[in-house]
């Protein structure tokens, strides 16, 4: 009997089932869309690759099949050594995402690797799948570099849902209004922001949702009640169908840039109606000087008291007007007094006097001065106009009475406190501060009160030049000033001088010499204004002196080369066309050295010093003058000559 042999094929139905499972896998294992790597549990040798990651990486099906994986070069970093091999088939699971394979053209890509253990026909295998996932990790990188770029970025960026929730909330408009990310997040833009303008922020949804896009300028709050203008910009964001996904917006504080705006603004108008007002002044004083002069001239030869009275009141409106002038040319910088180390104690001291005798008695008045006030080169005559027009404005401004004080201090200002003013630098100051517990400063109006002629006062009762005039000599002084009021609660002017720590006092010089006539010597008169030419004319013989006159520098120039040897003082305005009055004083230098010049003007040349300290200059007369000031700088001038003769 024969013995049939065992077959151990399973049976035939098994069998199909069995191929056409693995006939699937096959399939998938062709088709799929990440690499698929096997290798040999026992010897970690490449038994199959996928066309998928043989298109990928660029390598031959050979370069894979019958290698080791550690002996692959692309595959170095993921498993670089036997022994790391061992530690795979111990674990039977590896996976990382963070070493790049290399392509055969040099290119490295990121993928997800993963390694699993598994039996096959009773065997091991492992199975490698190698998913590329570059543009993951690009996308992950940009959001990452995003994310820094927010958090770095100086400017505020907040996006909102379509909803009016915020979902993004970076660290500059976090540090801008005071409300952190975590407080922020889900909150309305309008409540964080502190908008409370409901027709503004309908304004920009409506614009944004037509537009797309909205800018502008607008009052913000922060969380403690800070006042903020800031720029911003919306922009709508929209998805990849084109519908509306959020809003994105950028938001800058231009609190800082708009104070500095306002201020530049403010020193530009000023410099301009300065410039305006100096050659008014200038003019003006042309027009007033030959009135003062007339009016000296004729006050010994009238007799009638009614007449004289006349004469006196035409004096007094003429000094008046020069005295306005004076204001002009201090606020547009046109007049420079004689500059030396002046003890401010003092001047308060005398202010506080005058205005203790003559203010109304239900004014308080008080000062407070530091003990070791620093010194300040300054024209002492011109900070005690600043202080009376100050103390002027604050006694005006408490009808009812009250407290006008006057203080100074020492201050050293840092670049960062500069801010206070826009002609500020970092260094000492002494800071006088006319403080008034009045009616205070409207602030519609704080802005203009620098301003020439604005005034607030009833008609015939001011000017308008006194805080002009104060600012104009703060500023020739190298200085700023700054205001403070509160409506109902008073008004301080602190103004900054720039201080000469441990300086010592001296006194000023002044011309108080009398005159003598003269005793028929030449003296040329030069001016452009005839009726200016005429009083000088007229007044200097009724003195003993003989005139010559001319119109201009050069006619000058002829008229004394033909009488040389007889001029020996020269009158001369500084302003005419032709040849200015600088350039006649160099001439006739050059011509004789010994010759000396008068200059006049009613501004404050260019040059002024350096022709007066270079000799071509003898003597400076602000018009208007009265007749005895230039003939008192004549005869100092004639003694002078003589003495060096």
């Amino acid at each position: 009997m024969s013995t049939a042999t065992p077959d151990n094929s399973p049976p035939k139905d098994a069998q199909t089932l069995l191929l056409a499972s693995e006939l699937r896998y096959r399939r998938l294992f062709e088709s799929a869309r990440d690499g698929i790597l096997i290798l040999d549990a026992e010897s970690g040798m490449v038994v199959d690759v996928n066309p998928y990651l043989i298109e990928r990486l660029g390598f031959t099906r050979d370069e894979f099949l019958g290698k080791t994986i550690w002996e692959l070069g692309f595959f170095r970093d993921i498993v670089a050594n036997q022994a790391r091999f061992v530690e795979l088939q111990t674990n039977e699971y590896v996976r990382y995402e963070d070493k790049p394979l290399e392509t055969a053209d040099g290119r490295r890509i990121d993928v997800e690797f993963v390694s699993n253990v598994y039996l096959v026909n009773g065997e091991k295998v492992i199975q490698c799948n190698i998913r590329d996932i570059t543009a993951r990790k690009a996308v992950t990188r940009q959001l990452r570099e995003q994310n820094e770029i927010l958090s770095a970025s100086h400017e505020g960026v907040v996006i909102v849902s379509l909803a009016n929730e915020v979902s993004l909330w970076n660290p500059a408009v976090a540090k801008m209004f005071g409300w952190t990310a975590a407080e922020a997040l889900g909150r309305s833009p309008e409540q964080l922001l502190g908008l409370t303008d409901l027709a503004l922020v309908a304004t920009f949804h409506a614009a944004v949702a037509r537009d797309g896009f909205w800018s502008g300028e607008f009052q913000a709050q922060s969380r403690e009640g800070h006042k903020l203008t800031v720029d911003c910009r919306i922009t709508l964001v929209r998805d990849e169908a084109g519908q509306p996904r959020a809003r994105l917006t950028f938001i800058t504080d231009i609190t800082e840039k708009k104070f500095l705006e306002k201020k530049l603004l403010r020193v530009q108008r000023l410099e301009a109606i300065g410039t305006l007002s100096s050659g008014i002044a200038h003019d003006l004083n042309n027009i007033l000087s030959p009135v003062l002069m007339a009016a000296s001239l004729l006050r010994d030869k009238i007799a009638n008291p009614k007449d004289r009275e006349l004469l006196l009141l035409i004096e007094k409106s003429a000094h008046r007007g020069a005295d306005i002038i004076k204001q002009l040319l201090a606020f547009s910088r046109g007049m420079d007094g004689k500059r030396v180390n002046v003890q401010v104690p003092q001047l308060i001291k005398e202010m506080v006097v005058i205005a203790r005798e003559t203010f109304p008695r239900k004014i308080l008045v008080q000062e407070t001065v530091e003990s070791d006030l620093w010194m300040v080169v300054a024209d002492a005559t011109q900070l005690h106009q600043v202080l009376l027009n100050l103390c002027i404005n604050a006694r005006d401004a408490m009808p009812k009475g009250g407290t006008l004080s006057v203080t100074a201090k020492n201050v050293r200002l840092t670049k960062h406190e500069t801010m206070f003013g826009a002609e500020a630098v970092d260094g000492p100051y002494v800071v006088i501060t006319v403080r008034d517990s009045g009616q205070g400063i409207p602030r519609e109006i704080i802005d203009r009160i620098f301003d020439p002629f604005f005034t607030t006062k009833a008609l015939g009762q001011g000017t308008g030049l006194g805080l002009s005039t104060v600012l104009g000599i703060i500023k020739s002084h190298g200085g700023f000033l700054t205001v403070y009021s509160e409506p109902g609660h008073g008004t301080a002017f602190n103004a900054y001088l720039p201080a000469a720590p441990g300086g010592s006092c001296a006194a000023a010089e002044s011309n108080t010499d009398g005159f003598a006539d003269g005793g028929g010597e030449t003296v040329l008169a030069v001016d452009d204004e005839v009726a200016i030419i005429t009083a000088i004319r007229i007044g200097l013989e009724r003195h003993g002196y003989r005139v010559l006159t001319a119109n201009d520098g050069k006619q000058a120039l002829e008229i004394f080369t033909t009488h040389r040897p007889l001029v020996k003082i020269v009158v001369t305005d500084v302003m005419m066309p032709v040849m200015d009055g600088l350039a006649l004083a160099r001439a006739l230098r050059r011509l004789d050295p010994n010759v000396r010049v008068i200059a006049s003007s009613g501004l404050e040349p260019a040059g002024r010093s350096s022709e007066i300290e270079a000799g071509f200059i003898a003597e400076f007369l602000t018009k208007p003058y009265e007749p005895a000031m230039l003939l008192a700088a004549i005869s100092r001038q004639l003694r002078r000559l003589n003495s060096a003769g």
